[in-house]
């Protein structure tokens, strides 16, 4: 069985593998797998120099040119300097560690220290002046619980804090112990910090510690404990859970224990040469590096190395020559970094796999679908295969194979399926694989066992053509499904009669395709029957017959390649195709297909079962996978889970037990399915690069980046570490203020916006590996853009406050020039009112006056003279009249439509009273507050004056009614009366009538005139207010 040993130790994480073998027939619960990883795939370089695991998540390789961030899936290689003169100094990354403000601090070959920003890849050097108090050259270096850091040179031991200021120097000639202080050339490093908070460092092999709080070194010259400890000399230093040291010496290791000052020796197996690579297991175990790059494991309780790694294993083509240093990661992995970087991946397996059925076949691999079926009969797996049928007794893990199905075949035999008859006795079908000779059905006896030639009367057909397909109806009828176009048979136990069906079969026994190969039961009299190539129909009992399908299911699955099918008891017929997984309701007639981006792991759906608790349990083309129908949830298993291979072939739910059986191509897999449970690991999603305007940009989580409104457009790389399973990593982001959802990008990790509007946002980005489960980023990244100054909303209330103002301005000044134009116009109305008044009309009625005298001084002379005069006086007169409507039309104070209808009123009632004619006048109550335009105002009220005395001068009628009203902006007026009436005939020939309408036609109105004679004439005048 296989084991895995994990420690971790100073901060620093650690691990080592081992391996012990047994001999059971089904498989360990824990699995080993190795990875290894090159320049092919991505690192800078294949020399492998340093590790470590950021705080979220990244793995740093630091490779002999060039630091590489690994997430589980791509390498992105960093090269600290392009220039040819310093590429292989600074390039070459020795050591890596995180600061407190989590920037990398890496040993460079340039014998300093680099502080390298991961956001920007910045880097600058930290220690300046500092490196020459350090002899030039840095050793190593280590970070405190306090995040100081400690960096040994070859003069000095500095302590800094988290900005490089220095706390406390320490000379190392000085200071320190060594044991040849001869020696030029000091070599050395930095160890750990233990639990009490002391500093561990080796010069030369000579062990040195230091008080952190005091600063008081300790070693073989300076010990007041009398530590046994420093009387070893050694090459590596570790400390376990109970703060025990560990130090490695080149034979063997020693157990340091401080309180007690008890130091234990162990000597090491012989040539086992031991470097000082030994770090302590979580079990206590010590893992041991020697000189050949093999790892050893010792075990304190029982006092004994073991050899774990030698040489080359077949899965490490590039073995594991050159090993700088070995870690483990958060997720359990174990990397080694030697010239090349591998990985270590344990998993706990929750699938046993019984594997004894390769010592049968070993040439299965190069069969298809070796193992096709297998079923539980009381507490025999029955597995009918390529190459025989395997009789499996559970409890006692017996196997049985039966190689020949016919005694005297001297061939290999393929077993094609199989069906319990009872519990004692099986059905199966066989045939040779090469010739398809001793083709047929065969019993076996469980009890006995033993295979014998079905001996039941049956069609000779069943004797030389292959029964691929065995199914059992809930009458206990069989239908045996035959090879190519034969159709099948149905077998009646009962009364052993077998009816075969077929495609040239005519009426109740026509067969609509070849044959079948997959069926399930309704529970409503109907067995669903399906080829695998694309047909499906179903077995009616009431007509005994085949038929099709209701039209929601057969117009669904008609097209597909069906492979599966089964009925969970619970109103489901559940289909597995090539294409999904399909879900037919019986009661609702729908159908619902699942295919991988609903969560199903592989499409291809070669087998269903279901659980006590009604989870649908499928093998796939990728693996097994479950759905639970209520949360409408899938789990997938694949390799990567532990199963032993991809494709599934059979699945059987044994539910007295509550176990499943899954048969793979080359074995047989069982497991609980309550006990199974797939550990969705949760995962971080952060963001790896800001770029703005394609410039990578810095930013703190905490803080709001601020852009310029010109820094519109951006970009982000993004990433969620997984050193388990990242290739399945999806991933969803929004950027909140422009995006309203979430936006899927699958396995894209990177995203560009453009030409945003000022604002505030928020990118968030979230990951998954399931479809289901998803992690957010903890920290989204906070931005503000600024608005171009055009576009802020101060400035388009400012410019809308100035155009209105402009446009307030415009109209006043407008309003202004037509007041003053009305004004003035006003002014001259009232002089042309009054000068018509006084001069005009004051001549006019001089000429009337002196008329009237010239006429009564020639009385007596001359008649004709006379009435020359008259007609003097009578023209002045009207003219006067006229002049007296003009006046009042154009004057100012008349504008008021008041004014209008007590004009026409006192016009009218005195020159129709004057007739002895009855007026009735009558204006709408609406019209006192009208307006109208002086030329309107002019033109109604001679239309008027015209129509009034045509009814005083000619109607001879007795009543004239005369109304005013509004319909809307329209004004109407009519004038009717009820006299004699006249010819419109004569209509042109009046010159009166032909005024009216000309000035109706100035206002663009209308005039009706109507009359009849005897009966009376009517006017009726419509015209626009506006």
């Amino acid at each position: 069985m296989n084991h895995c040993m994990l420690f971790r130790i100073s901060g620093k994480i650690f691990t080592v593998i081992f391996f012990l073998s047994t001999g059971v027939s089904y498989s360990q619960t824990t699995s080993f797998r190795f990875e290894q990883f090159g320049t092919k795939d991505g690192l800078s370089d294949q020399s492998i120099l340093s590790l470590y695991e950021d705080h979220q998540g990244f793995l740093w390789v630091g490779t002999g040119y060039g630091l590489n961030r690994f997430d589980g899936k791509t390498f992105i290689p960093i090269y600290l300097s392009d220039s040819l003169k310093k590429t292989l100094y600074i390039n070459a990354i020795r050591e890596i560690a995180e600061d407190a403000e989590n920037n990398l601090l890496l040993q460079t070959n340039r014998d300093g220290i680099v502080i390298f920003n991961p956001r920007t890849n910045a880097h600058r050097d930290a220690l300046g002046d500092h490196l020459a108090e350090l002899g030039n050259k840095v050793s190593s270096f280590l970070i405190d619980h306090k995040k100081n850091i400690w960096v040994l040179g070859i003069d000095a031991l500095i302590e800094f804090d988290h900005q490089f200021n220095v706390i406390r120097k320490w000379n190392k000639k000085d200071s320190f112990y060594w044991l040849d202080k001869n020696v030029n050339w000091i070599s050395g490093g930095l160890l750990l910090e233990d639990h009490s908070g002391n500093i561990w460092l080796s010069i030369n092999s000579s062990l040195n510690a230091i008080d952190a709080e005091s600063g008081t070194v300790y070693n073989s010259k300076h010990n007041p404990k009398h530590w046994k400890m420093f009387e070893v000399t050694n090459t590596g230093l570790s400390e376990d859970s109970l703060r025990n040291l560990w130090l490695t010496g080149n034979n063997g290791i020693y157990k340091f224990n401080p309180t007690q000052n008890e130091l234990k020796y162990y000597p090491a197996l012989n040539e086992m040469l031991l470097t000082g690579g030994s770090l302590i297991l979580h079990d206590g175990k010590i893992l041991l590096l020697s000189k050949h790059r093999e790892f050893y494991l010792f075990d304190p309780a029982t006092e004994t190395f073991q050899t774990i790694l030698a040489h080359v294993s077949p899965e490490l083509p590039q073995g594991l020559g050159g090993c700088n240093s070995f870690m483990q990661d958060r997720k359990g992995n174990i990397w080694f970094a030697s010239d090349a970087l591998t990985r270590y991946k344990i998993d706990k397996n929750p699938f046993h796999f019984y594997e004894e059925f390769g010592n049968y076949f070993p040439e299965a691999p190069d069969i298809k679908n070796a193992i096709i079926q297998v079923i539980l009969v009381d507490s025999n797996l029955l597995i009918p295969t390529a190459n025989g049928f395997f009789i499996m007794n559970i409890q006692t893990h017996s196997l049985k194979q039966y190689r020949y199905a016919y005694p005297d075949a001297n061939k290999k035999n393929t077993f094609w399926s199989v069906i319990g008859l009872d519990p004692q006795n099986i059905l199966v079908s066989a045939s040779d694989v090469d010739n398809g000779a001793h083709v047929g059905l065969y019993t076996i006896n469980l009890k006995i066992p033993a295979i014998n030639k079905f001996l039941i009367p049956h069609p000779p057909l069943l004797d030389t053509i292959t029964a691929v397909f065995f199914f059992e109806d809930y009458q206990h009828q069989i239908w045996i499904g035959m090879w190519g176009q034969y159709g099948l048979f149905s077998w009646n136990r009962k009364t052993n009669q077998f009816i075969h069906y077929g495609m040239e079969d005519s009426g109740a026994h026509h067969f609509p395709f070849r044959h079948f190969d997959s069926a399930a039961e309704d529970g409503e009299g109907h067995i669903w029957m399906a080829y695998s190539r694309g047909s499906i129909t179903c077995f009616d009992y009431k007509s005994e017959r085949f038929i099709e399908l209701p039209p929601p299911f057969y117009n669904e699955l008609k097209n597909d390649n069906i492979v599966s099918m089964f009925n969970d008891n619970h109103g489901t017929i559940w289909v597995g195709t090539l294409a999904g997984l399909i879900q037919c309701s019986l009661n609702s007639q729908i159908c619902r297909r699942y295919r991988r981006a609903d969560g199903l792991g592989g499409e291809g759906i070669w087998t269903i079962d279901h659980d006590n608790n009604g989870i649908i349990w499928m093998g796939t083309e990728e693996g097994i996978s479950s759905f639970n129908p209520q949360t409408i949830q899938f789990t997938n298993f694949t390799l990567k889970d532990g199963l032993p291979e991809r494709s599934m072939n059979s699945i059987f739910f044994d539910s007295t037990r509550n176990k499943f059986y899954v048969a793979s191509n080359t074995g047989i897999i069982f497991f609980d399915p309550d006990s199974i449970q797939k550990k969705i690991e949760p995962l971080y999603p952060v963001i790896t690069s800001f770029k703005v305007l394609g410039n990578l940009r810095s930013w703190k989580d905490d803080s709001l980046v601020n852009l310029s409104a010109m820094e519109n457009s951006f970009s982000f790389d993004f990433s969620a570490p997984n050193m388990l399973n990242a290739h399945d990593n999806q991933y969803a982001y929004m950027l909140e203020g422009y995006d309203k959802n979430w936006i899927a990008s699958g396995t894209r990790e990177f995203v560009n916006y453009t030409s945003l509007p000022g604002g505030n946002y928020s990118f968030r980005v979230k990951a998954t590996t399931d479809g289901s489960h998803w992690s957010e980023i903890i920290k989204p990244l906070q931005i503000y853009v600024a608005t171009l100054f055009y576009k802020t909303v101060w400035f388009q209330l400012s410019a809308m406050f100035i155009l209105m103002l402009i446009a307030a301005t415009i109209i006043y000044i407008f309003y202004r020039f037509r007041l003053q134009r009305y004004i003035l116009s006003q002014k001259l109305r009232n002089k042309i009112a009054g000068d018509l008044h006084d001069d005009i009309g004051s001549t006019l009625s001089s000429i009337a006056i002196f008329s009237e005298l010239a006429n009564e001084e020639m009385k007596d002379k001359s008649g004709r003279t006379t009435g020359l005069l008259m007609s003097i006086n009578e023209n002045a007169r009207t003219t006067m009249e006229s002049m007296s409507d003009i006046v009042w039309a154009i004057n100012p104070n008349n504008d008021r439509f008041e004014n209008i209808l007590q004009r026409m009123r006192t016009f009218a009632s005195g020159i129709l009273e004057a007739k002895n004619i009855d007026l009735k006048f009558d204006a709408s109550p609406s019209l006192p507050g009208l307006k109208l335009s002086m030329e309107k105002r002019k033109n109604l009220y001679l239309i008027f004056k015209e129509a009034v005395n045509n009814v005083a001068k000619y109607s001879s009628s007795k009543t004239c009614t005369i109304k005013l009203w509004l319909e809307g902006k329209i004004l109407n007026m009519q004038i009717e009366d009820d006299g004699t009436g006249f010819d419109l005939n004569d209509y042109a020939a009046g010159n009166g009538l032909a005024n009216m309408k000309r000035r109706s036609e100035e206002m663009q109105g209308n005039l009706d005139i109507s009359s009849i004679k005897e009966k009376g004439t009517a006017i009726h005048l419509s015209f626009s207010t506006t």
